[in-house]
């Protein structure tokens, strides 16, 4: 995770699915803080099941209840991408971590 002046960026990288989702919920949650924003980058997630998805929707309902933001950033193509349109969790989308893009 960095914080370079701004949201916190998270990278996750692999599978997210009922082994690990926990575990990345609670480190996410122990590092960012109420109030502080958070990008989630699945840009290098090969697997998400609806464990991941369920994180991502905890994570973001708390966000959005400390008055902060959570987007999620999942290139046109990819696994999680496709995933999270089918879902259709509401969230923000990115295609990169480039605001610009």
């Amino acid at each position: 995770m960095a914080e370079v002046g701004g949201p916190i960026v998270v990278t996750l990288v692999g599978e997210i699915d009922m082994a690990n989702a926990t575990d990345i919920e609670l480190d996410i949650e122990r590092r960012s803080g109420r109030g502080t924003d958070i990008v989630i980058d699945l840009a290098r997630v090969s697997f998400i099941d609806s464990a991941g998805i369920a994180v991502l929707n905890r994570l973001a309902a708390r966000q959005l209840g400390g008055g902060s933001t959570l987007v999620i950033v999942a290139p046109p193509g990819g696994f999680a991408r496709r995933v999270l349109e089918i879902v259709d969790l509401g969230l923000p989308l990115r295609d990169s971590l480039n605001p610009n893009e």
